[in-house]
């Protein structure tokens, strides 16, 4: 057995107050309102992203910057990237608007800069949110993403997501970097469930179509998820 891929790796350290949230070392990490520019909730160990990320939430604006390295065990090229994104959220009422930004520089697709907006708001138990996301790449370089997340109780969301995101329009490593497949078309919808305040279990069904081919995939994934 392989000894490096077999080690837990250790938690990134919290700091908060009534308004600012400073995790640094290795967490879990995203990027974008839907996660779909980076997203590495699933990845545990050597897969987690390690740097530091700082949020502040100022009367009607929100901040979000992130920095620090992606794991080599990530890429076909067994070499680590280092990643930069800012996000900025101006909230109107109760309705959102956002723009991120990330960089990470050397990705094995045509883009190194990826930019994305949204605009999220409540309706009820629900919310609706619209996202669009762009890359530095000359072609496949924008994705669309709309959605509608419910709680029916505290601790139960169940979430819909239809899009498109082409190859180029957001990163890549050995597979996507975000929260949903490159180069696919079609929906995923989701339950999260925490079982308690410090673990939580997801249950996810795809049904989507590569873009290029049109060939139909359908999968289903579960995920848990222990936070120390």
């Amino acid at each position: 057995m392989d000894s490096d891929k077999n080690k837990i790796d250790q938690y990134g350290l919290r700091w908060k107050n009534s308004h600012k949230v400073v995790t640094l070392g290795s967490q879990e990490a995203y990027v974008s309102a839907s996660g779909a520019m980076f997203d590495n909730s699933s990845n545990i160990g050597e897969g987690m992203f390690k740097g530091i990320d700082y949020r502040d939430k100022n009367g009607h604006n929100a901040y979000h910057f992130i920095g620090g390295r992606i794991d080599s065990a990530l890429f076909a090229d067994n070499q680590s990237r280092s990643l930069l994104g800012a996000e900025w959220a101006r909230y109107f009422g109760d309705v959102r608007l956002l723009f991120s930004y990330l960089h990470i520089p050397d990705l094995p697709k045509q883009a190194d800069d990826f930019t994305g907006f949204s605009l999220s708001s409540p309706l009820g138990k629900a919310e609706l949110l619209t996202e669009m996301a762009f890359s530095s790449a000359p072609t496949d370089n924008k994705a669309f993403l709309l959605g509608v997340k419910y709680s029916p109780i505290k601790h139960q969301t169940i979430k819909l997501i239809v899009g498109k995101l082409p190859d180029n329009a957001v990163p890549k490593g050995k597979s996507s970097l975000g929260g949903y497949d490159n180069g696919i078309r079609g929906f995923q919808i989701s339950t999260i469930h925490a079982l308690t305040l410090s673990n939580r279990l997801v249950v996810k069904y795809s049904h989507v179509r590569t873009i290029t081919g049109n060939i139909p995939i359908r999968k289903t994934e579960v995920e848990y998820t222990q936070l120390f």
